[in-house]
């Protein structure tokens, strides 16, 4: 998404890029940044995408690595009389 896009859309729903910034205690440079894809921030990319009701990699396309939703499986062990034989 273009970065007009991202701050119009703040603003529509009725804040700031500076007040989004000053509510996360965050600078408003790195907001403006992560907003035009010169930063990466990705607790202040996922506030700006939890505003605006959009994922992450939506707004900001191949910028930050997608989260998986479940635990990768785990490896199994090798079999123990395996391990002794060697």
């Amino acid at each position: 998404m273009h970065p007009e896009q991202i701050k119009a859309s703040i603003r529509m729903k009725g804040t700031t890029p500076s007040a989004l910034a000053d509510s996360m205690q965050r600078s408003r440079m790195l907001v403006s940044n992560v907003i035009h894809g010169r930063a990466i921030s990705r607790p202040v990319a996922d506030k700006i995408a939890l505003l605006l009701n959009a994922k992450v990699e939506t707004l900001w396309p191949g910028k930050y690595k997608t989260v998986p939703t479940t635990p990768a499986p785990r490896r199994k062990r090798a079999h123990a009389t395996k391990r002794a034989a060697a």
